[in-house]
């Protein structure tokens, strides 16, 4: 009789325990992913640009990779998902099979160009931060100068999952204005150190709402031009009389430039300023400058364009034969921050 009553309790307490499982089950929320298709297109971002030479823009240099970082908020502006690849060139399409809840959301896509070891990222000039919210997600400028790997572009769309999962094609923008500059005659005075273009302020971040709209933050020098330079080189390190590049920067009001030359003067380091520029730089601008030292010793010939057509671009170029393209090249590897150390 004894061994019967406590063959009864264990089945019971079993019962019990499985009837608690069961209900445990049943008040837990069980979300069920389903797989969206979500395509990049990068290649929108050069090709709203003009190269002085062919390949200057769209081919990347050894050792750097194409990454395009995807963000999914939900429709309470919480970050659902996240998701990144990495490619060989702007011209590569990006292909993403992200897993999410059946609802509706904002996709975000931005496309940079990192340092890439195979590995892992070990340069960024574009670094995410408080991405966990949309209100409060920043993209924010690491301080290095960059050359055109500098460029950074930024798309959205909506997707909306069902059980049959969704799909999304997303044409990232430029998120700022390119300068192509070219500075003439740079061994024409050997106490010359450094050619510069200095500006009084520079990107520090932007963010970005459920609508697209982005908003731009800058850090300021005040009235100076000794806090921020947007380009510098070094003549000594160019054996032509003449060298070009690019810089990229975000969208600005009043943005003011001036051409820097830095020089020796008995032993002590100084610099002289050019009258310069204020324009407002807009996404997807191209702007063409160029300043030669060859005019005096204490005046400066610059000139800055807003490039409108393709063809503005290549006359850039016109009759010079003695641009530093080979020793450019081999400099692009070397970077430098944006505020004077």
């Amino acid at each position: 009789m004894t061994c019967i009553m406590k063959l009864r309790q264990y089945i019971l307490g079993a019962l019990m325990g499985v009837a608690v499982f069961f209900t445990s089950c049943s008040n837990d929320d069980i979300v069920i992913a389903y797989e969206s298709q979500v395509a990049v297109n990068s290649s929108s971002v050069i090709n709203s640009f003009e190269a002085v030479n062919p390949g200057d823009l769209e081919l990347l240099d050894k050792g750097y990779k194409l990454r395009t970082r995807l963000l999914f908020y939900d429709t309470n502006g919480q970050l659902a998902a996240s998701d990144s690849v990495f490619l060989n060139n702007w011209t590569e399409q990006a292909k993403l099979q992200p897993r999410l809840a059946p609802g509706v959301y904002t996709v975000y896509a931005i496309s940079d160009v990192v340092r890439h070891n195979g590995t892992k990222t070990t340069l960024e000039y574009w670094a995410l931060n408080n991405r966990d919210k949309l209100g409060t997600v920043r993209l924010t400028d690491t301080g290095w100068l960059g050359h055109e790997r500098k460029i950074m572009g930024i798309g959205h769309q909506t997707l909306t999952v069902t059980e049959a999962g969704g799909n999304a094609s997303i044409d990232v923008k430029p998120a700022g204005a390119l300068f192509v500059y070219l500075f003439k005659n740079i061994h024409r005075f050997s106490d010359v150190t450094e050619l510069e273009i200095a500006v009084q302020k520079t990107g520090d971040y932007l963010t970005f709402d459920e609508r697209g709209n982005y908003t731009t933050s800058f850090k300021s020098g005040g009235t100076s031009f000794t806090a921020y330079r947007l380009v510098t080189i070094t003549p000594g390190d160019f054996q032509g009389h003449s060298v070009y590049g690019y810089e990229f920067e975000l969208p600005a009001k009043n943005y003011a430039l001036k051409y820097k030359v830095n020089y020796t003067s008995s032993g002590q380091n100084k610099y002289m300023l050019s009258n310069g520029f204020v324009i407002d730089l807009e996404p997807g601008a191209q702007w063409l400058y160029t300043a030669d030292l060859a005019e005096t010793s204490n005046n400066f010939a610059e000139e800055l364009v807003l490039a409108e057509r393709d063809e503005d671009v290549k006359a850039c170029g016109a009759g010079l034969t003695d641009w530093s393209v080979p020793q450019l090249v081999s400099k692009r590897n070397s970077v430098y921050l944006k505020e004077y150390e």
